[in-house]
């Protein structure tokens, strides 16, 4: 499947101070957030999630747990080239079975 090269999301009008600007920024936003959550178009288009890397091995909830919580000067200690072979290796076992 090709990867698609331009992003899914909409433009965010800057709402003005009328109902209809409002409503067409309101709308936008929410089209943004149910496209970056999955739930609403190309399932390539959805944000990755600490959860989805903590699921599959790359991160640990003691990684994401210690981050800082205002994100300044976060770090996230992503696993190492030993860990990701070993988690190939796990889901090659997964597929052949």
């Amino acid at each position: 499947m090709p990867v698609p090269t331009e992003r899914a999301l909409p433009g965010i009008p800057q709402p003005q101070a009328d109902l209809d600007s409002l409503v067409q920024a309101a709308d936008a936003l929410k089209q943004a957030v149910e496209v970056l959550g999955g739930s609403r178009g190309d399932r390539l288009a959805r944000a990755v999630t600490f959860l989805d890397l903590i699921d599959i091995g790359l991160v640990t909830s003691a990684m994401v747990e210690g981050m800082r919580s205002d994100w300044r000067g976060a770090r996230v200690d992503f696993a190492s080239r030993r860990e990701i072979e070993e988690l190939r290796a796990r889901l090659k076992k997964l597929e052949e079975a």
